[in-house]
């Protein structure tokens, strides 16, 4: 029970903390989004329940951080936690391939309804052409995150990854 919700909160905690300090040398005119990856890779694992929560949870902080049009980076990444969640039983997940590549595609979904919200809210980051070019360059730099992230969990907690670990099954550990 304590490991169904402490890991993923610790988790969450630690990925605002790379998120927020360490992401900045990584910056190549935008910056990988760790709480996407996690969110993708949660809700993918474990369906849209897992993941619309602890998205629910990281978009009030990422909106509470940055102080600015509240409740956009919620709707965001629960948006994505929700699409994803529907792909839980239709994708092959054991395949080292797939989440990279859902990760891709939510990425383009979260760039695609915060360029949404910021046209009705009447604020335009960029225009089409340099928010489509940014949305793609972020969502390729957020699909190698995932396949770095996935590599060691895969070979430590196999193919259902760390979210199996925090449900109960252990894989012997």
């Amino acid at each position: 029970m304590i490991r169904k919700y402490l890991v993923p909160l610790l988790l969450l905690g630690g990925t605002m903390l790379i998120q927020t300090t360490l992401t900045e040398p990584l910056r190549i005119y935008i910056r990988p989004d760790f709480i996407l990856v996690l969110i993708t890779l949660f809700a993918l694992a474990g369906g849209g329940r897992s993941g619309v929560v602890l998205a629910g949870g990281a978009g009030l902080l990422v909106d509470l951080w940055l102080g600015r049009m509240v409740g956009m980076h919620f709707l965001s990444l629960v948006t994505v936690a929700v699409a994803v969640g529907f792909l839980e039983d239709k994708v092959f997940k054991e395949n080292l391939g797939t989440p990279p590549m859902v990760v891709f595609f939510a990425s383009l979904l979260q760039a695609a309804v915060i360029m949404i919200m910021g046209y009705v809210a009447g604020t335009r980051f960029f225009g089409l052409s340099g928010g489509l070019f940014f949305s793609v360059a972020g969502a390729v730099y957020n699909s190698i995150a995932a396949l770095l992230i996935c590599l060691p969990t895969f070979r430590i907690w196999g193919p259902k990854g760390l979210l199996a670990w925090t449900q109960g099954d252990s894989h012997g550990l």
